[in-house]
């Protein structure tokens, strides 16, 4: 029943991510659709992140490869509903152009199956886990000649891990960037969404780091105002697979400077 279960909700994410080409025709025609698929995926997305990262380890490989695939699917929903970063940078682009504001302005974590639309809080919670999983599928073991199906599978996992950061990154970036640029929003709120989205995005870096340049580690260095500038940070992140949390790093150091 739980693998039935699994696949359904694999083959729903996939739905969801597929109605992705449909959201020029949603902002036309039926803009509560993008509500309502807003609460789906802010419902879901706590939901999904939290089973991977309290059973991961006394389940099957294949079963944590079926729910990576689900988060995989609407954390890549997400990325497609959010404004392109481009845009955002953009001088000609004006705030009435944007579509409404995906994210909540909260960095609170809601109870499992709460109804909701997504927030900063639920999508950096998400990050966390998957750096949390990253460092366990992943635990940076020396490279054998030879690889086991096991570990082929973890390579795989490793991948899906990396893409679901990558797309969480790229949504709270472009969220935090259209929230910058609206002017109707208080200047209070605007310094408290730096400050705590700075914060946070910050420490995961900062794990991604560590975990790449020697496995996983439960010790938090002490934290500066500005992620570190060394050579080792920039040689780490210049890794082909890691070129876009280079980005997230930059984006970082000018969240900061409030």
């Amino acid at each position: 029943a739980v693998v039935s279960t699994q696949s359904t909700g694999e083959h729903f994410s996939a739905l969801l991510y597929s109605l992705a080409s449909y959201l020029d025709t949603w902002h036309m025609r039926a803009p509560h659709c993008l509500s309502d698929v807003g609460t789906i995926l802010g419902t879901i997305i706590p939901i999904v992140s939290h089973y991977l990262t309290s059973s991961v380890s006394g389940e099957k490989e294949d079963t944590t490869t079926q729910v990576l695939s689900m988060l995989s699917n609407l954390t890549a929903m997400l990325r497609v509903m959010t404004p392109t970063i481009l845009s955002l940078l953009s001088e000609k682009i004006g705030i009435q152009c944007l579509p409404a504001p995906l994210l909540a302005l909260n960095f609170t974590t809601p109870p499992l199956g709460t109804e909701g639309p997504p927030s900063y809080g639920i999508l950096t919670g998400c990050l966390r886990g998957c750096l949390t999983l990253l460092q366990r599928v992943d635990p940076c073991k020396s490279a054998t000649p030879t690889k086991s199906d096991s570990e082929l599978t973890i390579a795989g996992q490793k991948s899906q891990i990396i893409f679901v950061m990558e797309n969480i990154l790229y949504v709270l970036m472009s969220q935090s960037q259209q929230a910058v640029l609206d002017t109707n929003l208080e200047q209070s709120d605007v310094y408290h969404l730096r400050r705590e989205l700075g914060i946070e995005l910050k420490t995961v870096l900062e794990g991604v780091h560590r975990h790449f340049r020697k496995g996983s580690s439960s010790h938090s260095p002490r934290m500066d105002r500005t992620l570190s500038c060394s050579s080792s940070y920039g040689n780490i992140l210049e890794q082909s697979h890691l070129s876009f949390f280079k980005l997230g790093y930059q984006f970082v150091n000018s969240l900061l400077q409030v």
